[in-house]
C-alpha cells in the first residue's frame, strides 16, 4: 500500500486542560458589595500548608469550608508530592480528621475537620452561569490570609468526554490562592480557584462547584491510601515532560490499585503511542472505551495507533465511531481522511477534509491532506490551491509539494516586483515614524537614531534587492546544469548577505517598537516588522 507524508493530529492528554467555548444564560439579583461579600464569606476560607517528608513547608494553598459537617475543599496539587497538610485560620492550627475526597483529574481534594470550628459558605449552582457575570475570588495569596479580588466570568470551558469544566475569570488568582473560593454577587460559592495562565493577563480558572459536589466521599487517610493517587499525578507530570517510560510505570501502578479508571488506561495508551508501542496501546484504549463507551478521544487515539499499525480499515472504524458520538470533532474527520487516502479512496478523503474545513476553516492540515487526495484524483490545480492555503496557514511542509508540483511563486517576476514595492513602503514608513517621533520627543530621542539607522539600512537593502534576480538565475542553473559546489556556495553567500541586512533592520524596528507608547505607531511598526520577516522567509526559501 502506498503512502504519502501525512500529518496525524497529536494525541490529546485528557488529564491536561483542553478548552472549548460554551455559553449558557442566567440572571442574578440581590447583588452584594465586595465588602458585604468579604464579610459573608471570609470566615469560611482557610489557609492550607503542605509539608514534605522532612517536615519542611513545601507549598501553600487555600481551602473553603463547604458545609456544617466540616468538609474543606482545596486543590489536589497542594498536597501532591508532600507528606502532610496543616489547616490554619488566622494563627490557629485546625486539625483535620481525614482525607475524604480525591479527584486527581479535576484537581480536587476534600478534607474533614471538626464540624464546629468555622461557619461554612453557602453553596451556589455552577450549571447556570453567565459570561460577563460579576464574581469575587477569596483566598490566601502570598501567605496573606483572606484577600479578595473582583472580576467577571470571561468564559465557560469544557472537556465533554470527561465532564471536565472550568470557569474562566478575570478576578486575579495569585500564588497561594489555589483552592480558594470563587463566589457570585450574592456570596454563593460557584467555584474553587485552581490555576492561572502564566503567559496571559487575566487568564484565571476555577473548578465549578458542581464538580466538587460530585466527588465520591470515602476515607483515604487510613493506611495512607491517598498516596495511591500520587501515582496518577506523577504519571500526568511525566507526560508533560515527555518522559513516557516513567508515565507508563506510574499509570500501570495506579491501574493496579484502581483498574476501572478509564483516563488512566487512556493516558497509558497515549504514552505507548508516543513510544511507538502501538499494539499494546490499542489494548489500553480498548479498556478505556469499555469503561466509557462515549470516550471519543480514546476512539480517535486508538484509530491513530491502528493507523501506525497499518490497520487503516480499523482506524476508519474508530474515527467513524468518534464522529457518531460527536459529529463536530475535527480530528476524527482529518484522520479518517488520511486513512482513506492510504486505501486509495481519494474521493472519500476529500469529503472528510471538506467536513473538517467546514467545521474549522483555519486548519492547515485539512488543506494539506485534501491537496494530497486531489493529486490522487489527478486534480493538480486543486491540489496546488490547497497546498498553498495550507502553507499560508503556517504548515511549512506543504512547500515541498508546491515546489515539486506547482509553479513556484518565488520565481515569478510579479512576486519580485511586489517585494520591491514592499521594501519601498518599508523605507517610507520608517521615515514617517522618524518624523513623528522627532515632532513629539525631539532630535535627541533614541528612537529617532534607531529609525534613521533603519532607513539607511533599507536604502542599502533596496540597492541589493537585485540579488534575488541573481539568486533566481543561479538556482535555475544549479537545477538544470548541476553546477559545482562553488556556485552553490555563491548562491548561499548572496542569501546570507540579504538576510543579514534585513535582520539588521528588524533589530532596529524591534527596539523602536519596545519604546514607542502610541498605539497607532506601535501598530504601524509591528506591520513593518511583519513585512520584513516575510521577506526574510521568502529569501531563505529560495
Amino acid at each position: 500500500m502506498k503512502h504519502i507524508s501525512a500529518n496525524l493530529f497529536t494525541p490529546k492528554i485528557i488529564s491536561i486542560i483542553l478548552f472549548l467555548l460554551i455559553y449558557s444564560p442566567n440572571t442574578f439579583s440581590q447583588s452584594l458589595t465586595a465588602e458585604q461579600i468579604y464579610k459573608k464569606v471570609s470566615n469560611a476560607v482557610v489557609v492550607v500548608h503542605a509539608y514534605d517528608e522532612n517536615n519542611r513547608l513545601a507549598s501553600q494553598g487555600s481551602g473553603v469550608v463547604l458545609n456544617d459537617k466540616g468538609y474543606v475543599v482545596t486543590n489536589y496539587h497542594v498536597l501532591s508530592g508532600n507528606d502532610r497538610l496543616e489547616i490554619l485560620h488566622g494563627k490557629e492550627v485546625v486539625p483535620y480528621v481525614d482525607i475524604i475526597g480525591i479527584d486527581v483529574e479535576k484537581d480536587i481534594l476534600i478534607l474533614k475537620i471538626d464540624a464546629k470550628k468555622f461557619p461554612s459558605v453557602k453553596v451556589g449552582d455552577s450549571k447556570n452561569l453567565n459570561i460577563g457575570q460579576r464574581v469575587y475570588a477569596i483566598g490566601s495569596p502570598m501567605g496573606l490570609e483572606n484577600s479578595i479580588s473582583e472580576g467577571i466570568i470571561s468564559g465557560l470551558r469544557s472537556v465533554d468526554e470527561l465532564q471536565r469544566n472550568f470557569i474562566q475569570i478575570t478576578a486575579s488568582i495569585s500564588p497561594g490562592s489555589s483552592g480558594g473560593a470563587v463566589v457570585n454577587n450574592k456570596g454563593e460559592l460557584i467555584g474553587i480557584s485552581t490555576l492561572t495562565a502564566k503567559e496571559g493577563q487575566n487568564l484565571n480558572f476555577a473548578i465549578p462547584i458542581d464538580d466538587v459536589l460530585n466527588v465520591e466521599i470515602s476515607s483515604y487517610s487510613k493506611n495512607n491510601a491517598y498516596k495511591n493517587f500520587e501515582l496518577f499525578f506523577k504519571g500526568s507530570e511525566a507526560i508533560d515532560k515527555n518522559d513516557y517510560s516513567a508515565a507508563i510505570r506510574y499509570f500501570s501502578l495506579y491501574i493496579q490499585k484502581y483498574p476501572n479508571n478509564e483516563v488512566a488506561h487512556y493516558n497509558l495508551g497515549i504514552s505507548k503511542v508516543r513510544l511507538k508501542n502501538y499494539q499494546s496501546a490499542i489494548q489500553d484504549f480498548n479498556k478505556a472505551v469499555e469503561l466509557n463507551p462515549n470516550f471519543t478521544d480514546a476512539y480517535i487515539n486508538r484509530g491513530i495507533a491502528k493507523y501506525y499499525f497499518e490497520d487503516y480499515k480499523g482506524a476508519i472504524q474508530d474515527y467513524s465511531k468518534a464522529i457518531e458520538i460527536n459529529p463536530n470533532i475535527v480530528e476524527a474527520y482529518c484522520n479518517r481522511g488520511i486513512a482513506k487516502y492510504n486505501l486509495e479512496d481519494y474521493e472519500g478523503a476529500v469529503q472528510d477534509c471538506n467536513k473538517a474545513i467546514e467545521i474549522n476553516p483555519d486548519i492547515a492540515d485539512a488543506y494539506y491532506n485534501r491537496g494530497n487526495a486531489k493529486l490522487g484524483l489527478a486534480d493538480k490545480n486543486g491540489a496546488c490551491l490547497d497546498w498553498n492555503k495550507s502553507l499560508e496557514l503556517g504548515y511549512t511542509k506543504a512547500s515541498d509539494l508546491i515546489i515539486k508540483y506547482c509553479q513556484n511563486k518565488l520565481f515569478n517576476s510579479e512576486f519580485i516586483n511586489t517585494k520591491l514595492s514592499e521594501i519601498n513602503i518599508l523605507k517610507r514608513d520608517i521615515s514617517q515614524i522618524e518624523r513623528t517621533i522627532f515632532e513629539n520627543y525631539g532630535s535627541g530621542h533614541a528612537d529617532v537614531t534607531m529609525c534613521a539607522e533603519s532607513r539607511l539600512r533599507c536604502d542599502i537593502l533596496y540597492a541589493k534587492f537585485d540579488h534575488i534576480r541573481d539568486l533566481m538565475a543561479i538556482k535555475s542553473l544549479i537545477d538544470k546544469e548541476k553546477l559545482d559546489s562553488y556556485n552553490q556556495a555563491t548562491n548561499k553567500k548572496l542569501k546570507e548577505i540579504m538576510v543579514k541586512d534585513i535582520n539588521w533592520v528588524l533589530e532596529n524596528l524591534e527596539n523602536v517598537f519596545s519604546f514607542i507608547q502610541s498605539i497607532n505607531l506601535r501598530y504601524k511598526v509591528r506591520a513593518l516588522i511583519n513585512i520584513a520577516k516575510d521577506v526574510v522567509n521568502e529569501i531563505e526559501s529560495l
